[in-house]
């Protein structure tokens, strides 16, 4: 089987399930934009990047054997890929346009807006997509206001602090038309597009006249830190999840890149440590997370942030933490929380 075969092993986004040689498990390959997915515990625990993992389920379907090590070809992530009807559209494998964290960089002139906090999604002339190439259910009646000559990048967005109420919304795979109708696709850029930032979003906004539930995210030109700062403490203050940078003059680009940036505000709180939860994969037989109550009496769980060494031996039960969160969710559980240190006076 040549290489070229090798790509249509599987359709796009299709899956197919396989037997184990032993019997008695089943288990399922999909093939993702980038990589083959595999359920099997072999293609889970591998200690490789998921486009590189090839486990003997993944090299049968190749025709590769049994092995683990078979050298089945996957097709790479591409900016956009030429589509035989409209050129002009976006493909399920579009790399999307990722953030860096702002830092140091100067902001003057770069354009600002608010960070939604809803899903990226992508449309391609015909259908939406999620960032990882996985098909958004929504109503037929909005899917066919949407234009059809231009790709569109955005966020499907129901609100500041909605979230899990967005995402349990775009998520489902019989779309409810009573709840989508709350749902805004709010789009800030056309990645198919040519041009520079600034003239890909024209292009958008001339997409969208006439368009009821999708627009064009409002940006303003930036003059200087200072008013990143002060836009930033404003939005947060009306509980936005903070802004993004874009720069006035760049291509679309896939992958992370400073033409794009992002910038959140972050909150550092105590917590008691009152148990832990069981590590998985890499962190097997030690701590995954720990089992945390703030002094709102809410529990949740904190697995980011801990080093191995405090994974084997993690925070006592009892001892009061430091951790970092990015908002409040509507449960009153912290979103993103991060494990800091241990309380010093502890």
């Amino acid at each position: 089987m040549d290489n070229n075969s090798h790509h249509h092993a599987l359709p796009l986004f299709a899956s197919t399930t396989v037997s184990s040689s032993t019997g008695g498990s089943s288990y399922t390959i999909t093939r993702k934009p980038d990589h083959y997915y595999c359920t099997c515990p072999g293609w889970k625990f591998m200690s490789k990047p998921v486009q590189q993992r090839r486990c003997k389920h993944i090299n049968a379907l190749f025709g590769g054997g049994g092995g683990l090590t078979g050298a089945a070809t996957v097709p790479p992530l591409t900016v956009c890929k030429a589509n035989k009807r409209k050129r002009d559209l976006a493909s399920p494998t579009l790399s999307v346009a990722l953030a860096e964290k702002w830092t140091t960089q100067d902001p003057t002139d770069f354009l600002m807006s608010e960070k939604l906090d809803g899903m990226r999604c992508l449309w391609d002339g015909s259908s939406l997509w999620t960032r990882n190439g996985n098909p958004v259910h929504a109503p037929p009646s909005l899917v066919a206001a949407l234009p059809a000559n231009v790709s569109l990048d955005g966020e499907l967005f129901l609100g500041r602090g909605r979230f899990q109420q967005c995402m349990s919304i775009v998520r489902c795979h019989v779309p409810d038309p009573v709840a989508w109708s709350s749902i805004r696709f709010m789009v800030f850029d056309a990645p198919c597009a040519k041009g520079t930032f600034r003239e890909r979003l024209k292009v958008v906004t001339d997409a969208l006249k006439g368009c009821a539930w999708a627009e064009v995210v409002p940006h303003i030109r930036c003059n200087g830190r200072a008013q990143v700062m002060k836009m930033l403490r404003r939005l947060v203050s009306d509980g936005a999840e903070g802004l993004m940078l874009r720069h006035p003059t760049a291509e679309y680009k896939g992958g992370r890149s400073t033409d794009l940036l992002k910038v959140k505000q972050f909150f550092d709180k105590d917590a008691v440590v009152v148990g832990y939860a069981a590590g998985t994969g890499n962190n097997l037989g030690r701590v995954g997370a720990l089992v945390c109550v703030d002094g709102g009496k809410t529990t949740f769980k904190i697995g980011t942030g801990l080093s191995d060494a405090q994974r084997d031996v993690p925070p006592p039960i009892g001892s009061c933490i430091t951790y970092r969160y990015q908002n409040i969710h509507t449960s009153g559980a912290p979103r993103f929380p991060v494990f800091v240190r241990v309380r010093p006076d502890e």
